[in-house]
């Protein structure tokens, strides 16, 4: 068949139109704030809505504010590409954002094309997909099959908790209260493959001048917050050492250092593991206040968040009991008390389809582009698609694309990648999802 070939202007114009929205300074490059539910989030929503009914797509929200854009021929089965459009405080205008333009632009392109299919074609925009707003991750995917925890509900985030924000944009947030799934049973057994297309958030596109990313597997993550109570003192008065002091900040520093070599003990015996640690890391729960810290203070209360990510279900959390546990015994022999609370988790997406993957593979050859497999540091709704079970006992096939970013900036205001890779990207989606659909 002739190339699928993405027009790269209209990219640039998508790209452009979501760069006006959300801004945190006069210009795109000072960063972005769109939040799950908010107004910033539901009009890129309204935005994308729009242009798809343009195409002559049918589009429709669901309970809880995912949408859902494609075309209704009436075939048994669908592929489906999804993506986000939320973002970090201060991210930036291409994650998530690339996966919806290059979706919307690749079932554009095969319409427009008059390829013979079999296969309905659908993109979704998954609600709330960050974490760092809210405090969980894949809210509007969880939600969508039955996976959110209710206790999500009541997290907080600039003053307001999670269900106040989807109450606050006309949505329902009744069916993650009820752990009831708005996707049926039918529409999950039509789903015949889930793609999705995301910068790397890495360097490794960019430095290699690699076109294409095949993604083989997802990490999975456990997230925990860990506050630590001592005592308030006089930093001038009380004495230095553990029987003096019950000083949080030096506790957190100690447990800082032997978290650091417990990681390395564990990776030095082949676990797949990330383990990042943030002191009074804004979490975003009103109750941690620290506003009796002071310089001539000892102090006595602080907090942390331990952010602990593999690609082995069963290694991250051995590993995880053993962090915990490192952390339990540094308070103990520094003289401080600890709390340990789990916050979030995710389950790693071992292994995307194999079959998937050939087909993107098969797509780079077709255009030229060059390719390579890697795994995903970084989660992504495609993870939770992945775990939805069909009536037949199947898993949805999942693949995932990723496209190079500049110096491998993500979750930040540097955060960029160029027309040109996200339109290769595309063509590589629109060429997968037509051999899938044919």
């Amino acid at each position: 068949m002739d190339l699928l070939q993405i027009n790269r202007e209209n990219v640039a114009r998508h790209i452009e139109e979501f760069s006006k929205i959300g801004r945190l300074g006069e210009s795109a490059s000072d960063g972005f704030l769109r939040s799950g539910w908010s107004p910033e989030e539901s009009l890129m929503f309204k935005r994308i809505k729009k242009y798809s009914e343009s195409i002559g797509l049918s589009a429709y929200y669901d309970d809880i504010g995912n949408l859902f854009m494609g075309t209704l021929n009436g075939y048994d089965k669908v592929i489906q590409i999804g993506s986000h459009l939320d973002s970090v405080v201060g991210g930036g205008n291409y994650d998530g954002v690339a996966g919806i333009v290059s979706g919307v632009e690749a079932v554009r392109t095969i319409c427009e094309s008059n390829v013979k299919l079999s296969k309905d074609l659908e993109i979704v925009v998954w609600r709330g997909e960050e974490s760092a707003t809210y405090g969980a991750a894949y809210k509007g995917s969880r939600a969508a099959f039955g996976f959110a925890s209710p206790n999500m509900l009541s997290n907080r985030f600039q003053g307001k908790t999670l269900e106040d924000a989807i109450k606050g944009e006309g949505f329902d947030s009744g069916c993650i209260r009820d752990g009831r799934a708005i996707i049926r049973q039918c529409d999950v057994d039509r789903i015949a493959a889930h793609l999705e297309l995301h910068i790397e958030q890495g360097k490794k596109l960019e430095m290699d001048k690699i076109d294409i990313g095949n993604v083989t597997s997802v990490r999975g993550y456990s997230r925990y917050l860990v506050k630590v109570m001592g005592e308030f003192d006089h930093s001038g008065a009380t004495p230095m050492g553990f029987q003096y002091r019950r000083d949080v900040n030096l506790a957190m520093d100690y447990m800082g250092v032997e978290l650091d070599r417990l990681a390395w003990w564990a990776k030095g015996r082949g676990f797949d593991l990330v383990q990042t640690k943030n002191n009074n890391s804004g979490f975003g729960d009103e109750s941690l206040d620290l506003g009796k810290s002071a310089i001539t203070k000892v102090a006595g209360f602080g907090y942390f968040t331990l952010d602990i990510r593999g690609n082995y279900d069963i290694d991250r959390k051995a590993y995880a009991f053993g962090a915990c546990n490192t952390i339990r015994n540094v308070a103990k022999k520094l003289n401080v008390d600890v709390e340990i609370s789990e916050i979030d988790s995710s389950c790693a997406l071992e292994s995307l389809s194999p079959d998937v993957q050939i087909k993107i593979r098969e797509a780079c050859n077709h255009y030229g582009y060059s390719s390579v497999s890697m795994p995903s540091g970084a989660g992504h709704d495609a993870v939770v698609v992945s775990k939805a079970v069909r009536t037949d006992g199947s898993n949805i096939p999942v693949g995932m694309i990723f496209i190079p970013c500049k110096n491998g900036k993500s979750h930040c205001k540097e955060e960029y990648s160029s027309i040109e890779s996200i339109s290769k990207g595309a063509d590589v989606l629109a060429h997968t999802v037509y051999s899938l659909a044919r």
